[in-house]
């Protein structure tokens, strides 16, 4: 088996975890409350991240649902979720 360096072991391992993030919240989305899933699902993971591996102020990139943090991230004009606003307002 040929060694890769971390730099490219870096990649790869993002690049998986990217993959089977969006996997499980498009699986996620389709269910009901699925947007709140979504939410909640990334909010756990960004505390994780922050408390494991001690990212100061980690929790100012936490997604408020009620808040317009979402309009900055998602265009809703090319959304799948028509129903968007109604978790943002």
């Amino acid at each position: 088996m040929k060694e890769i360096g971390r730099d490219e072991a870096i990649q790869y391992l993002s690049r998986y975890l990217y993959a089977l993030i969006q996997s499980t919240i498009d699986d996620v989305a389709q269910q009901e409350n699925g947007v709140e899933k979504c939410i909640q699902f990334t909010n756990d993971v960004i505390k994780e991240l922050g408390e494991k591996f001690a990212i100061e102020n980690y929790e100012d990139d936490l997604v408020d649902a009620s808040n317009s943090i979402l309009t900055s991230v998602i265009d809703k004009t090319k959304c799948d979720y028509p129903d968007l606003q109604k978790y943002i307002q």
